[in-house]
């Protein structure tokens, strides 16, 4: 059975909708970006020779994270300090290492 809600239940509901509003505007902890990320983070300084090689013949450890980015390739923008990304050229060789 419903029942009516009277002005004072109504300021009630609408302090709690403004409330959980505006808990969407709150900031959130800072995601770390590339310029905050500290040197060698991702580990990109052990794996620098693979810069100019195919990536067919490289050779990355299991238990480090990466991921291969080709020309072309939809990727997400998120940042993982910790994590290698290869870039590919179109012909299949490394070009660059970059932590993210």
């Amino acid at each position: 059975m419903w029942r009516a809600i009277g002005a004072a239940g109504m300021r009630g509901v609408v302090i709690c909708a403004l409330a959980l509003a505006l808990t969407g505007c709150m900031p959130t902890k800072d995601a770390p970006n590339e310029a905050q990320a500290g040197p060698g983070t991702c580990s990109k300084a052990e794996f620098a020779s693979l810069v100019g090689t195919p990536i067919n013949s490289a050779e990355l450890l299991l238990t480090q994270t990466y991921r291969v980015i080709f020309p072309d390739s939809v990727v997400t923008t998120d940042f993982i300090e910790d994590r290698l990304e290869v870039i590919v050229d179109a012909n299949g060789i490394v070009t660059e290492l970059r932590c993210g």
